[in-house]
């Protein structure tokens, strides 16, 4: 199978679904093998609201490859990011700064 790798707004899609079977995640999940980032991992447990959520997660992360972070994904994020918009394609960052707190 080919490895996909998904963003944060296919995972919200199937944790909000009340039909999880009709989401794009498990369509993706039965013709590929699914991985997402550790900045999706982040995002997705500094969303998680209530200990049911987090269960949700963790039984999903044990379906999904989480990828490991090293040095150069920076690089490589912001050459995404720089390149996507060079060719017209809208690449959704999300704000962390509204989320840190300042001493």
């Amino acid at each position: 199978m080919e490895n996909i790798l998904i963003d944060t707004d296919i995972v919200i899609e199937y944790l909000r679904a009340k039909d999880k079977s009709k989401t794009l995640l498990i369509e993706l999940m039965k013709k590929h093998d699914v991985s997402l980032t550790p900045i999706t991992e982040f995002e997705l447990f500094l969303g998680a609201k209530t200990v049911s959520h987090k269960n949700d997660l963790e039984m999903l992360f044990n379906e999904v490859e989480v990828m490991p972070f090293s040095f150069g994904c920076g690089e490589v994020a912001a050459n995404m990011l720089i390149y996507g918009k060079i060719l017209g394609i809208n690449i959704n960052i999300w704000k962390l700064e509204s989320y840190l707190l300042l001493a």
